[in-house]
């Protein structure tokens, strides 16, 4: 709460309190703001053409069809999407020293980027709540790994597939 605070209040002073802070709580305060926007990153409209995407067959249309999806977030939401992929593919390529995969990533993080609109949420009763939670993280996960892995592989969705040399 400390360190969130001092993000808040002076993002250059918290800077220097970060450097002398275990990355779990790092990772922890960027999934907490993520987790208190007021919708998804992702997009509560967007969520279930994305889990429509992921259901289809063919390769060729599935990664059309998420590509478009990704271009069609609001500015702000898909320069912070890629930029969040971008460094998730960084940190996976570290897994040997921080145990973290593409997979691990997407399974700590699919969930807060990808979360489910809260009206449908408040809709269901307990025993749907955790089924359909369930679910959903398995999605949040797949949906993530899917972008996380043509990431990995160079995609550059802003130009139609071409691979990237940003990374």
């Amino acid at each position: 709460q400390r360190l969130k605070k001092a993000f808040e209040k002076n993002s250059r002073g918290a800077v220097e309190l970060a450097k002398e802070t275990d990355v779990n709580v790092l990772t922890g305060i960027l999934k907490l703001y993520f987790r208190e926007l007021p919708e998804a990153l992702f997009t509560d409209s967007l969520y279930p053409n994305l889990v429509k995407g992921m259901s289809l067959t063919d390769p060729e249309a599935k990664e059309n069809w998420m590509i478009s999806l990704l271009l069609q977030l609001p500015e702000p939401n898909k320069t912070t999407v890629f930029f969040i992929l971008d460094h998730l593919v960084k940190v996976a390529r570290e897994e040997a020293h921080n145990k973290m995969s593409l997979q691990n990533l997407a399974t700590v993080f699919g969930p807060t980027l990808l979360r489910p609109a809260a009206k449908e949420v408040e809709q269901q009763s307990m025993e749907q709540l955790f089924s359909a939670g369930a679910r959903d993280a398995m999605l949040q996960t797949g949906i993530l790994i899917f972008y996380l892995s043509l990431r990995e592989k160079g995609m550059d969705f802003v130009n139609g597939g071409a691979p990237v040399t940003r990374l």
